[in-house]
């Protein structure tokens, strides 16, 4: 249920819930955002305001790993898109879904790409027939 999401909690209950009233999925559900694998740790900036970066390695293991800037009700594309909205994975597998259209993907899901994409895998070429 909780699989690729990142959760927003307070850090004691208020008013009986543990949950921020003003989480962007609602008062009663904890994710702030959804869409990402695994990832090698949450890294969070402060500047005039705290900022969440989220640093993801690719299931694919050798290509697309991320650095990701979170906003609150944000998808991130995973497993419908892996690393920015380029089409490299049109006619590729993520887990055990099969991607048609990265760029299809990217545009119902409401995507927020990467700041960066790290080791982009290769657009696949037509095989050619002789």
């Amino acid at each position: 249920m909780y699989e690729g999401k990142i959760l927003r909690l307070n850090t004691e209950q208020i008013s009986g819930s543990w949950i921020p009233a003003d989480n962007p999925f609602g008062n009663t559900n904890a994710v702030y955002s959804l869409g990402h694998p695994q990832s090698s740790g949450p890294g969070v900036g402060v500047m005039s305001t705290v900022l969440i970066f989220y640093i993801v390695m690719s299931m694919d293991l050798y290509s697309d790993d991320e650095v990701n800037l979170i906003e609150g009700g944000r998808n991130y594309g995973w497993p419908q898109v892996a690393g920015l909205c380029d089409g490299n994975y049109n006619g590729r597998t993520l887990g055990t879904f099969n991607i048609v259209s990265e760029q299809t993907n990217c545009a119902n899901l409401n995507v927020k790409e990467p700041l960066k994409s790290l080791f982009p895998v290769e657009t696949l070429l037509p095989v050619a027939t002789i």
